[in-house]
């Protein structure tokens, strides 16, 4: 079906612009004056960026195990945010965790408007603290004795990428908005573009692997990647047939109306109803459901103490994001998209989906050939992904179609 128009806000026009033809014709006369280099010889040290969001640095361990499995003798240091060190925690391929604050993610108004919040960010996390905070120049110094080989930034922030040009001689980043400045080998687009249509943990692969010249012939396709540390792993967990965590931004939540919707028409089943906190909206729902004792309600501490009632459980139904690529390394999960992109980050378990079912809404369910068979249900917008600006219709969300869900689930995952 053809989907409408809708209108966006103009800071979304201007996060567009960066994947329009007219910058692509732009990149491609630059790289023809500098063009993307790779590194000769086999690096003893690299440095990796990740100093973002969960489910960005989930979908990276793969990639790390792999080199590590193959190049055993390589040091793969990694810069983490406070917010996703603990998926690297007793991740036995990343040699060493280094916390650097060089970006947070709860910087919202102007910090999200294009090109001055850049700049304003690039004050605040990078300039700032080189003339007033000697603690992070000491910091930074101290990592440039480690003599890195290759630098590479899987964020796409200018202040990494001048870090990055710091610590190393040798850098690799994304490739819009003339990367040429930034990186010695810049990959064909963006980290996060339109179009996209493979997993970020192949696209994020390629990279690393075309610019160092690495060769991956072992390559270890088990699950879980990530260690979780639960009180007790000895014994089992609760168990659920559906555990709803409805837990993320705004931008990537249904309405209160269609949770409560998804929920009821499932709710002959065990179910488990959590949130990242005692939200209005679960309290809504408690009262809602009142009195039906099949459905449970929790609030976990952190996501990793979800792990042990998820390995003991049917499946899990949550948005797209950390929590879906954490907790898809234990459980079967269905995953609701809006406006990320299904093709980027859909569950990742080293298998390629196929297409389940379309309604006349456009809503679409594909499905992992792994051995969790994971699926991802979502709407393709001309507009997606819309690099969390979001518009006022969210028809990516308001559209879904809640019925066609619950019975994907119901034919599905019974």
């Amino acid at each position: 079906m053809e989907i409408k128009k809708q209108k966006i806000p103009f800071v979304l026009k201007l996060k567009r612009l960066k994947n329009s033809g007219a910058v692509d014709a732009l990149n491609g006369f630059i790289s023809k004056i500098k063009p993307s280099k790779k590194y000769t010889g086999v690096p003893k040290r690299i440095l990796l960026f990740r100093n973002d969001r969960i489910g960005d640095a989930v979908v990276t361990l793969p990639v790390i195990r792999d080199i590590k499995t193959n190049y055993p003798d390589l040091i793969i240091d990694v810069i983490v945010s406070p917010g996703n060190k603990f998926v690297f925690d007793g991740f036995e391929y990343a040699d060493n965790l280094i916390e650097i604050e060089l970006s947070d993610n709860n910087s919202g108004g102007i910090f999200k408007f294009p090109f001055i919040g850049g700049f304003l960010l690039f004050m605040k996390f990078l300039l700032f603290p080189l003339i007033f905070s000697h603690d992070f120049r000491t910091e930074l110094l101290n990592l440039k004795k480690n003599n890195y080989d290759a630098a590479v930034d899987l964020v796409g922030l200018k202040r990494n990428s001048l870090v990055a040009r710091y610590l190393s001689g040798f850098t690799i980043g994304p490739g819009r908005l003339a990367a040429f400045l930034f990186y010695d080998y810049y990959s064909s687009s963006n980290w996060v573009s339109a179009g996209d249509d493979d997993f970020m943990t192949r696209k994020i692969e390629y990279t690393i692997t075309d610019a160092l010249g690495f060769k991956l012939p072992k390559r270890d396709t088990g699950l879980p990647l990530v260690h979780a540390e639960t009180k007790d792993v000895s014994s089992p967990g609760n168990t659920f047939e559906i555990i709803f965590h409805l837990g993320t931004s705004k931008l990537r939540k249904l309405s209160p109306e269609k949770e409560k919707e998804l929920i009821e028409s499932l709710s002959n089943h065990k179910i488990l109803i959590t949130d990242s906190f005692e939200t209005d909206g679960l309290k809504k729902l408690m009262e809602f459901f009142k009195g039906k004792e099949n459905i449970t309600y929790k609030i976990y501490p952190a996501l990793k103490d979800m792990v042990k009632d998820c390995r003991s459980s049917g499946i899990l139904v949550c948005y797209d994001g950390g929590q879906s690529h954490y907790l898809a390394q234990y459980i079967r999960t269905v995953a609701i998209f809006g406006p990320g992109s299904a093709a980027l980050w859909k569950p990742y378990e080293f298998k390629d989906y196929d297409t389940l079912e379309t309604d006349e809404s456009g809503t679409k369910a594909i499905v992992s050939s792994g051995k969790f068979r994971h699926i991802a249900l979502f709407r393709s917008m001309w507009c997606n992904p819309c690099f969390d600006t979001g518009c006022k219709d969210k028809p990516c969300l308001n559209e879904l179609g809640i019925k066609f869900i619950s019975e994907v689930i119901k034919k599905y995952c019974f």
